[in-house]
């Protein structure tokens, strides 16, 4: 399939919208990101017509995540901003279909030029912090009239041990978006389509991962590593290697466990963090404590934490700083769409990580490595939404979306093929 580059080109301006909202916030501040983000809508809208794309493509779990978010208006204290996250949902569904009308190839193209392009921009940026600024910077838009304390921007402190933030301004955010560029690289050279340059987009992700010290993305990196040789054992060992395999894998992951609860305090210090977990357990508890009023349906789907409504311009605050996420999707889904709608989350999660599994099975050996990479995102994703909600908005549930889409996509037109393949009943007479 020939991809025009109008639609290459749009495709990456959608990938670099998602993965860089926080930049754009940071940066203009949320009415400008709004009018930017009207822009990439009505740009998507019309090569959505043009694209062929149907609705049919929409599998079940996912119609039935929209249809719990959309039912959650019923029980919402706060009717107008649910309207406005579920609609930020359906844009994007929208932007995922669309995405997934490229060919997988061509669509791991568009996110390795994005992904490397954003590590390569935050590290020029953190060093420039560094060099030029010496010190912290801020976001621009925010007004720091209130003398609440600040998330900033960069600590500027790159050449000195600190974790480094990135153009997004959020460590955890941007070693995501290093794992994600890792796996796809890995993808394109194990593929044969990175031969010069493979061990620089190898090297960078990896650079960065260890500069942002994400203990979560560290976490989802390692069972990515192991899923990844998992893969490997399964498509080229003999099949008596599998099972051995996966008891090793077991092994492995439950020592390395066992040594890092035992070992904890290291742990946390060699990665800059605090051994208290307490500030996320807080956050926890006080969204569970919001869902209780509401344990069916939940208290309105939001997607994003909207700091101007009630209680969520408070419900994240821990030392006078503001969180607008539950730092977890599974808590975040059950405190905005209830019992339901975890439910119906875990229902699109768990069928869209079955078929990608599925897919890689009936690869051929020349298309396994390429047909890995959705899987091995998936598990990157599942991991990370245990502990952080990222995976809910932007980029994270955009791919969940464009893999579940391609699934449906691939059923719904091998049932035509097969419907078109019928032979016609007999005539009687004549």
């Amino acid at each position: 399939m020939l991809v025009r580059a109008p639609h290459r080109l749009l495709a990456t301006f959608i990938v670099l919208q998602l993965a860089c909202g926080d930049l754009v916030r940071n940066l203009l501040g949320w009415p400008l990101w709004g009018a930017l983000s009207g822009v990439t809508l009505l740009w998507a809208l019309v090569a959505l017509r043009r694209s062929g794309a149907s609705w049919q493509w929409l599998p079940a779990p996912l119609l039935a995540f929209i249809g719990v978010a959309a039912a959650t208006i019923i029980v919402t204290p706060h009717p107008l901003a649910t309207l406005l996250g579920v609609a930020l949902l359906l844009v994007h569904v929208m932007l995922a279909v669309l995405l997934a009308t490229l060919p997988l190839h061509t669509l791991l193209e568009v996110l390795h030029r994005c992904l490397q392009g954003m590590l390569i921009a935050s590290l020029a940026f953190e060093v420039g912090i560094a060099v030029f600024v010496q010190g912290p910077v801020y976001p621009v838009w925010l007004d720091n009239d209130s003398g609440l304390p600040m998330i900033p921007w960069s600590t500027g402190g790159i050449f000195w041990g600190h974790r480094i933030q990135g153009i997004t301004g959020n460590p955890n955010l941007t070693a995501m978006l290093a794992l994600l560029a890792l796996i796809v690289a890995i993808g394109r050279h194990r593929a044969g389509l990175d031969r010069r340059l493979w061990w620089v987009w190898t090297a960078l992700p990896v650079v960065v991962l260890a500069l942002t010290r994400s203990m979560t993305v560290l976490v989802a990196a390692l069972v990515v590593l192991v899923s990844f040789w998992l893969v490997y054992t399964w498509r080229r060992r003999p099949r008596g290697a599998f099972r051995p395999a996966v008891v090793t894998a077991a092994g492995v992951l439950a020592v390395v466990a066992a040594w890092a609860i035992s070992n904890w305090d290291r742990v946390v210090e060699a990665l800059g963090r605090e051994a208290s977990m307490e500030d996320r357990f807080q956050i926890w508890a006080a969204a569970l404590d919001w869902w209780r009023g509401s344990p069916l349906l939940g208290r309105g789907w939001m997607g994003y934490w909207m700091p101007w409504v009630e209680p969520y311009d408070r419900l994240g605050l821990q030392d006078g700083i503001v969180y607008l996420q539950a730092h977890s999707v599974w808590i975040d889904v059950l405190m905005q769409a209830g019992i339901l709608g975890v439910l119906a989350w875990a229902w699109l999660l768990g069928s869209t990580l079955r078929g990608a599994g599925r897919d890689l099975a009936e690869a051929p050996t020349g298309a396994g490595p390429i047909a890995a990479v959705p899987l091995m995102i998936l598990v990157a994703e599942a991991v990370q939404g245990i502990a952080e909600s990222r995976p809910l908005i932007e980029l994270g549930m955009v791919l969940l979306v464009i893999f579940a889409v391609r699934q449906q996509r691939a059923r719904v037109e091998l049932g035509r093929l097969q419907t078109m393949a019928l032979p016609l009943p007999l005539q009687r007479g004549g």
